[in-house]
């Protein structure tokens, strides 16, 4: 997932995933749709926001629901449109203050075409 869009390691590869989610552009399940047989062990890398975020959808702190919510949220962003979770740049600031967010902008132009851009979105959540 990451090689194929540009990022720079798998956890920004999750943490776009998880931005997608938390923005309701891929749905999730209330149940978390992973299997226990489809789990394969991996350790990421989430911005302080995302594990709020994720700790507030599960209810609680518990690590093993909240890994199977972020495999479930994989899984679900591997089901939707590549443009749907890597063609929109989700920046939890503001493009013009982010050297990373312009680079990702070029990025996904090159790759898609006109971006879409959604800012500051981790506020008030």
């Amino acid at each position: 997932m990451a090689a194929a869009h540009s990022l720079p390691d798998s956890s920004k590869a999750v943490r776009c995933c998880v931005n997608c989610a938390a923005l309701g552009a891929v749905k999730i399940g209330s149940d978390f749709g992973v299997q226990k047989g489809e789990l394969i062990e991996r350790s990421f890398v989430l911005a302080e926001e995302q594990i709020i975020w994720a700790k507030g959808k599960v209810g609680s702190d518990d690590k093993n629901a909240m890994s199977t919510l972020v495999a479930d949220i994989v899984k679900a962003s591997m089901a939707a449109d590549e443009q749907t979770v890597f063609g929109v740049v989700r920046c939890k600031l503001k493009v013009a203050e982010c050297e990373g967010a312009k680079d990702a902008v070029d990025q996904i132009e090159k790759k898609y075409g006109a971006v879409q851009v959604k800012e500051d979105i981790w506020q008030g959540k």
